[in-house]
């Protein structure tokens, strides 16, 4: 198995970075965040990986942070899901909204992503909603959180999973404010707009 690659960028492919490792230079499949964090060809980068073999396919697919290929692993656990899919979603959203969307249960924010309609955005938030922990992170609403609390506390004032995640990723990140010092400011953002 192939857990990471070191090298510098040569260029990129359609949805894949051409990264020269020394004697070899390798297209590795990714998302369109790693992409635009890889930087300009000459750069030197290094991918977290995961090697897909099917058949008829060996692919390399890497990404820029442990955190997204976590992610991306979790993704592939969903049935439906393919790393073509797991990678178009990666690159359209950001880990954090997508953790938060799933713990949530957004439906609506998962099913505006390339790939997934509906049914496939309610079966991810039943296989992956317990397994997000393993992922670590920053999520807004993963249980016994600050964040988290606000986000319960706001969904018992009224206010959707939705609106209560926009809310909450509004907040400033290091923030040592207390649960309830978050909900005011966070009701202050939605009333701002």
């Amino acid at each position: 198995m192939i857990a990471a690659i070191k090298g510098r960028l040569v260029g990129r492919m359609g949805e894949s970075l051409l990264v020269d490792i020394g004697a070899l230079v390798l297209q590795v499949h990714t998302s369109g965040t790693t992409i635009a964090d890889a930087g300009e060809p000459g750069a030197e980068v290094r991918l977290h990986t995961y090697l897909h073999v099917r058949e008829d396919q060996i692919a390399l697919y890497g990404f820029g942070t442990t955190e997204e290929l976590a992610l991306f692993n979790l993704l592939l656990t969903v049935t439906g899901i393919g790393p073509r899919v797991a990678a178009n979603v990666l690159g359209a959203t950001r880990s954090e909204p997508l953790l938060n969307a799933i713990s949530t249960e957004d439906v609506t924010f998962l099913s505006r992503l390339p790939g997934i309609g509906k049914k496939t955005a309610a079966r991810i938030i039943l296989d992956l909603r317990g397994k997000l922990a393993s992922i670590g992170g920053g999520t807004a609403a993963v249980a016994g959180s600050v964040d988290g609390e606000v986000a319960e506390a706001l969904q018992a004032l009224g206010y959707t999973a939705a609106e209560a995640n926009a809310a909450i990723t509004r907040l400033p990140r290091a923030s040592e404010a207390s649960v309830e010092e978050r909900i005011v400011a966070a009701l202050q953002s939605m009333s701002e707009g």
